[in-house]
């Protein structure tokens, strides 16, 4: 697949033809308005940092203690995925000015799919539980 693809795409690319509409236009944004490398890279390294922390203090924390627990939960894969998402939330839209109704919209329509997947896997584990 990792071959096939990019050959069928150059194979294929001289038979196909697409017209973007004239009507499309690219999104004027001033450099205040995008995020800057250091804040992008932050966003994608943060969840693997708070899991990082959680298997560090694992070791060296111990069991039993509010310090082990914290770190239990902050670096659980749900928790720190779920903090970067509200960082990111915060960092590219928030603060760059967006209206909240606008990033309620945005989020909706992003949780949306995932919303219904999980109402596929829980009602197969519910039937699951209820046959076995």
């Amino acid at each position: 697949m990792i071959i096939a693809g990019p050959l069928w795409g150059n194979f294929i690319s001289r038979y196909v033809e697409l017209h973007i509409p004239d009507d499309v236009t690219e999104p004027h944004l001033g450099e205040g308005k995008m995020p800057s490398f250091g804040f992008s890279l932050a966003l994608i390294l943060l969840p693997l940092v708070l899991v990082g922390l959680k298997t560090i203090a694992a070791r060296f924390v111990p069991v039993g203690s509010t310090a082990y627990e914290w770190f239990e939960f902050i670096g659980h894969p749900f928790t720190a995925i779920l903090v970067a998402c509200l960082v990111a939330i915060y960092g590219l839209a928030v603060r760059q000015g967006m209206a909240k109704d606008r990033v309620m919209e945005i989020c909706g329509h992003a949780l949306q799919p995932a919303g219904i997947i999980l109402l596929v896997i829980g009602a197969g584990r519910r039937l699951q539980a209820g046959a076995g």
